[in-house]
C-alpha cells in the first residue's frame, strides 16, 4: 500500500506538512477535535432496530443520524491523528474504523430495496475508509488496515466489478451516478494493486461518469436537480478527476472536457445573493459548497468569479473534502473586480429558468427568479410557473424548498399530497380547485424573455391538464427605480372557473382588503391587488404541514380569489419593497 506521502502527492497536496500544520484551518480542526473528544464518547449506535425503523414506519433519521455522526467523528479524528500523531486520536480512529467495519450494511435503509449492494453512503464510506488507511498508513495497526481493505473488497470492489449492470445508478442521469461512480473509482485508485483489475474498474467508472456528465447536465450547464445536488453530484467527481489526472500525469483529464466550464458556472446563474440560491425542486436556499470543489473549478476553468461562492466553512465532516480543503487552500484566489452574485440577467433555456435583477431606490439588488419546465424533473416539485422575489439575502416571496425526506416523501401518491411538492405550496394559482399534475406532459414554456425590459412571460396552462383551460399566460416584470415587481396572469377558459392566486413566505405576514404585507428582517414587501376589483387577501398559516416536515419556521400562504367575471380573467398584483419597514 502507498505511503501517506505518496497518497498526498496524488491528491495534489503541494504544501509541506509543517506549513499545513501551522495553517489556521488545521489549528481550527485540531481545536474542534480536542473539544469533541475531551471526554470519553460512545460511538453512535447504528443498531438493527434503528435500521428497520424505515421499513416499519418510513422514518429515516433514527438510523441515519448516528450513521452520519459516526462518519463525521471519524473524519475529525483522522485529521487530528494525522496532524498531531497523538495516541488519543489514533485510538479513536481505530475504534471508529472497526465499528464501521462491523456494520451489517453500509447501505442506508431508505436505499436498501432499490440501490443494490452499493448506494450513495456505502460508496462514500468506502472512500472515507480508503483515504483514512492511506493517510495514516504509518500509524494504524496492520490488522485494522487489513480489516478495512477486506470490507471494502466485499462491500465495494466485488459488487461493482461483478454487478455493475444491476446497479441502477451506474448509468443514471442524476447525482447518484456522479457520487457513486466517482467514490468507487477513487477508492480503487487508492487501494487496488492488481493492474489488470484496476484497468477494468477504471474503464467501468469512466463509462458511467461519461453518461453522468452527458445526461445529468444540459448543454448550457443547467441541472433540473438544482444547486444543492449540483455540488453533491460533482464533489466526488472532482475528487476522482484530479486523482486520476495526477496518477496519469495529466493524460486523463476529466475536468479538461469543453463542456465542464458551463457546468462549473451553473451555480452563479442560480444565485440570489451571497450564500443563497433558487430552491426549486428538493434544494435548500442556503447552500455551503465544499471549498475544495470551488477552488478547483475556479482554477481549472480560469473562472475567478467562482471564488464568490467560497464560504468560511473549512471543516465539512467529509474526510475527502476536508483534506483537500486544507491542502488546496493556497490555490484559492480572490473574486477580484467581477460582478457580484446575481447581478446579471440569465435565461437557462434548457431548464426554463430565468433570473432578472434591478437596483432598488436604495441601490440594493432586487432579484426575481422564475421557472417553467415540466413536472417530471429530477427531484420534481409541481411548480411550473412559480417564482421567487429576493433582496438583501431574504426571499420575501419564496420557493419553500424540500419537505422532510421519508418513505412517504419518495412515494408518488403521498409525495404529490405534500404541500412542499405540490403547487399549493408554491406561488401559483389553484384553478377550479385543482392543482398542477405530475408528469412530463404537464409543462410550461418561457415564451418571452426581455432583459432590457426586465420581463419574462410564461405559458403554463398545460401544467394543470384541466379540460377547459385554454391558456394561462404569466408575465413578471421588475420596474427599475420604483422598488416594484408586477405579476400579471391572463387566464383564458372555455367556461367560467374559480381562480385562487397564492404567494408564499417564511416571514410574518398580514393582510387587509386588497393589500398584504410581509415583514422581513431588512425589508417589508407590500402586495397590492390591482386587478380584479373586489378581490381581498386572506392568510393561511401552514403550521401543521411545517411541523410534519420538520421545519423550524411557519410558512404563510397569502391568497385571494378572483371573482368569476367571465371566461377570460386578468389578475394583476404589484409587489413593492417599502422604503420604510412599516408593517
Amino acid at each position: 500500500m502507498k505511503s501517506s506521502a505518496e497518497f498526498l502527492r496524488e491528491i495534489g497536496a503541494k504544501k509541506s506538512f509543517k506549513e499545513v500544520k501551522a495553517s489556521k484551518a488545521v489549528k481550527e480542526v485540531i481545536a474542534l477535535a480536542r473539544k469533541e473528544f475531551k471526554e470519553a464518547k460512545e460511538i453512535p449506535g447504528t443498531t438493527y432496530s434503528r435500521y428497520r425503523q424505515y421499513l416499519h414506519a418510513g422514518e429515516r433519521r433514527g438510523y441515519e443520524d448516528p450513521y452520519f455522526l459516526k462518519r463525521k467523528q471519524l473524519a475529525l479524528a483522522v485529521l487530528a491523528a494525522y496532524f498531531t500523531k497523538e495516541k488519543v486520536f489514533i485510538d479513536k480512529v481505530n475504534d471508529y474504523l472497526i465499528s464501521i467495519c462491523e456494520e451489517t450494511n453500509w447501505v442506508c435503509p431508505a436505499h436498501e430495496l432499490h440501490s443494490g449492494e452499493i448506494d450513495l453512503m456505502a460508496a462514500e464510506t468506502g472512500l472515507a475508509l480508503a483515504e483514512t488507511v492511506c493517510l495514516l498508513a504509518e500509524v494504524l495497526p496492520p490488522e485494522v488496515v487489513a480489516r478495512v481493505k477486506s470490507e471494502i473488497e466485499k462491500r465495494i470492489f466485488n459488487p461493482y466489478l461483478t454487478k455493475y449492470k444491476k446497479l441502477f445508478w451506474y448509468k443514471f442521469r442524476n447525482n447518484w451516478s456522479g457520487v457513486c461512480n466517482s467514490a468507487v473509482g477513487a477508492t480503487f485508485l487508492h487501494l487496488e494493486t492488481d493492474k489488470k483489475r484496476l484497468k477494468k474498474a477504471l474503464a467501468l467508472v469512466l463509462d458511467g461518469l461519461e453518461f453522468f456528465i452527458s445526461t445529468a447536465f444540459e448543454k448550457d450547464g443547467g441541472s433540473t436537480e438544482g444547486v444543492s445536488y449540483w455540488q453533491y453530484g460533482l464533489n466526488n467527481y472532482v475528487t476522482f478527476a484530479e486523482l486520476l489526472r495526477n496518477r496519469t500525469k495529466g493524460k486523463v483529464d476529466l475536468l479538461g472536457a469543453p463542456r465542464m466550464k458551463a457546468i462549473a458556472l451553473y451555480p452563479l446563474k442560480m444565485a440570489l445573493s451571497k450564500g443563497a440560491f433558487a430552491s426549486f425542486s428538493d434544494c435548500q436556499e442556503k447552500v455551503y459548497f465544499p471549498p475544495s470543489l470551488i477552488i478547483k473549478f475556479a482554477g481549472r476553468m480560469n473562472s475567478p468569479e467562482l471564488y464568490n461562492l467560497l464560504n468560511l466553512r473549512v471543516f465539512t465532516y467529509s474526510l475527502a473534502s476536508d483534506l483537500r480543503n486544507i491542502y488546496w487552500q493556497k490555490e484559492a484566489g480572490k473574486p477580484g473586480k467581477h460582478f457580484p452574485l446575481a447581478a446579471a440577467d440569465v435565461f437557462l433555456e434548457s431548464t426554463q429558468v430565468v433570473r432578472l435583477t434591478v437596483k432598488t431606490r436604495s441601490k440594493k439588488q432586487l432579484v426575481l427568479m422564475a421557472k417553467a419546465g415540466h413536472n417530471e424533473e429530477n427531484h420534481n416539485h409541481n411548480d411550473v410557473g412559480s417564482f421567487i422575489l429576493h433582496t438583501e439575502g431574504e426571499s420575501l416571496l419564496c420557493d419553500p424548498g424540500a419537505g422532510l425526506y421519508s418513505k412517504e416523501y419518495f412515494t408518488d401518491v403521498t409525495r404529490n399530497k405534500n404541500i412542499f411538492c405540490n403547487s399549493y405550496g408554491h406561488n401559483l394559482p389553484v384553478i377550479d380547485g385543482c392543482l398542477q399534475k405530475r408528469g412530463e406532459q404537464f409543462k410550461g414554456t418561457v415564451t418571452a424573455f426581455e432583459p432590457k425590459e426586465k420581463m419574462v412571460e410564461m405559458e403554463f396552462a398545460q401544467a394543470y391538464g384541466l379540460a377547459g383551460v385554454k391558456s394561462i399566460k404569466r408575465t413578471l416584470r421588475l420596474e427599475a427605480g420604483t422598488n416594484s415587481a408586477v405579476l400579471e396572469d391572463n387566464f383564458c377558459f372555455s367556461r367560467k372557473m374559480k381562480i385562487e392566486e397564492a404567494f408564499l413566505t417564511w416571514f410574518p405576514a398580514k393582510c387587509k382588503g386588497n393589500t398584504a404585507r410581509i415583514k422581513g428582517k431588512k425589508n417589508t414587501l407590500e402586495l397590492k391587488i390591482e386587478e380584479p376589483e373586489g378581490a381581498t387577501f386572506f392568510v393561511n398559516k401552514l403550521v401543521k404541514e411545517c411541523k410534519e416536515n420538520a421545519k423550524n419556521g411557519v410558512l404563510s400562504r397569502l391568497a385571494f380569489v378572483a371573482p368569476e367575471i367571465s371566461k377570460n380573467t386578468r389578475v394583476r398584483v404589484r409587489m413593492t419593497i417599502l422604503q420604510a419597514r412599516s408593517f
